[in-house]
């Protein structure tokens, strides 16, 4: 076969979805970098040094800085461009109530509706999981990334599986704050972490017996436990960071 006769090579995406997608890049990793204290509090983010940063051109970051803004994870002033938006501790215990709220009543709503035995198999991955973890009854360095991603997907997985579009989007609204968001834990001792795994368990068995209430209230209490862990290690500086 001649070159002539080779058929042409498929078509890329259009240019505006490819625009679209290194947008949704760029909003990933700048979320990321802000809710893992990377850009502390009041940092500027100027458009061509976090381009050459994400080795992006300027279009799809000026996008996403754009979208960061009206998430309220950046603050936009004319003339000096994006800063990072600092919560106070006020704001923080009022996006854990919050998510406190929406959070039990994803729990609510699974175990008053049952959940499939996929997502049963999946929940109990997860846990068995943490389970080897913390099996040796210490935490290493080593186990920080596969604890905090199993907190992630444990939590995701419930958000999913309510279906529930309105709800899965407030919570992930309430979660880009600093400090609130389960992608950042701030604590790794065994006895917190023991604390925080035992209640997962007792959520999942509250699920999958149907009892809505008791779901949504050891949900509502695992959230505070965690607002309540935040404050008092922080204390009440009214000037929070990462």
């Amino acid at each position: 076969m001649t070159a002539q006769d080779r058929p042409p090579p498929p078509p890329g995406p259009p240019p505006a979805r490819r625009n679209r997608t290194l947008t949704e890049r760029a909003v990933e990793k700048l979320r990321r970098n802000i809710l893992m204290g990377v850009y502390q509090p009041d940092t500027h983010l100027q458009e061509i040094p976090v381009a050459e940063e994400l080795a992006m051109s300027r279009t799809p970051v000026r996008e996403a800085l754009s979208t960061l803004a009206s998430e309220g994870l950046l603050v936009h002033a004319p003339k000096r461009g994006y800063s990072v938006r600092r919560f106070s501790m006020r704001e923080v215990v009022e996006a854990y109530s919050v998510r406190s709220t929406l959070e039990g009543m994803a729990a609510r709503v699974l175990a008053e509706r049952g959940i499939d035995e996929a997502t049963q198999i999946e929940l109990a991955t997860l846990l068995g999981e943490v389970d080897a973890l913390l099996a040796a009854r210490k935490l290493n360095v080593a186990d920080r990334d596969p604890w905090r991603r199993a907190n992630i997907r444990f939590h995701g997985l419930l958000h999913e599986t309510t279906d529930n579009r309105f709800l899965t989007k407030s919570l992930s609204l309430v979660q880009n704050i600093p400090l609130v968001s389960n992608a950042i834990i701030q604590w790794y001792d065994y006895d917190s972490v023991r604390r925080y795994h035992d209640d997962h368990h007792a959520i999942v068995q509250a699920i999958i017996r149907r009892e809505s209430a008791r779901a949504e209230a050891l949900m509502r209490e695992h959230i505070h436990q965690a607002c309540l862990f935040v404050t008092q290690r922080l204390g009440e500086d009214d000037r929070l960071q990462p």
